[in-house]
């Protein structure tokens, strides 16, 4: 456990339990550890809202944490900003953005009053913006081609340098991840707008495009 976490815990906070696919959690005023147990991933930008598409929660929110294990730092969201708003913030303290919750992680919420949260599961065709360390991922879109299913993405760099992302998404089929697709472009300028595509295949052969989700790895994926 790291030490914001026993700090939280040491005051005698709530710690939040669910049951397997519960989605629904009335948490109290001050902070709370809820774990994500939507049976899939979460967008963050769904569940809490933000200044430019509030949610019913999202003036009951002050902020949202987790700990981002692979890269050793946490995670923030504020409702109260803007996309933009909080990517500059995040950076200048040092944090990641929060953008998608996994299945099974905890996050903190800091709530200024009584509310119920609504895990509800994303997938990459909902939640956009998904913000993601100076990365606007706005779209997703699904198109035949000549293999099966052709995925592409499209997404911004909203932050004052140059950035090079890598952005990972699991391909998921009936509930299981069968592989990682990359989209990628070198050194995005400030403002840029990329769009890339890709045919969409497990280990064996091509999808059709209802055959399965793409969700977005923030683990795998680097914007540097």
């Amino acid at each position: 456990m790291n030490k914001k976490s026993q700090i939280f815990l040491a005051q005698g906070l709530l710690l939040i339990s669910a049951h397997a696919m519960a989605q629904t959690h009335a948490l109290p005023t001050g902070w709370s550890l809820v774990g994500n147990d939507a049976g899939n991933n979460v967008d963050a930008v769904s569940v809490f809202g933000n200044a430019t598409s509030p949610t019913a929660s999202s003036s009951l929110i002050t902020t949202v944490w987790s700990w981002d294990n692979t890269n050793g730092r946490w995670n923030f969201y504020a409702p109260s900003m803007t996309a933009a708003g909080l990517s500059t913030y995040a950076g200048s303290k040092g944090y990641g953005v929060l953008s998608t919750i996994s299945k099974g992680d905890g996050f903190w919420v800091n709530a200024s009053g009584n509310l119920t949260l609504n895990l509800v599961p994303s997938n990459a065709s909902s939640g956009f913006p998904i913000m993601f360390n100076g990365i606007s991922i706005n779209s997703v879109a699904f198109s035949t081609d000549t293999l099966g299913c052709k995925a592409t993405v499209t997404y911004k760099n909203v932050s004052t340098a140059a950035l090079t992302p890598f952005l990972y998404f699991d391909i998921v089929v009936d509930g299981i991840t069968v592989r990682q697709t990359i989209f990628t472009t070198s050194k995005l300028a400030p403002g840029a707008t990329a769009q890339e595509s890709k045919s969409i295949a497990d280990s064996s052969k091509f999808l059709a495009c209802n055959a399965f989700t793409l969700q977005f790895n923030t683990s795998a994926s680097t914007a540097n």
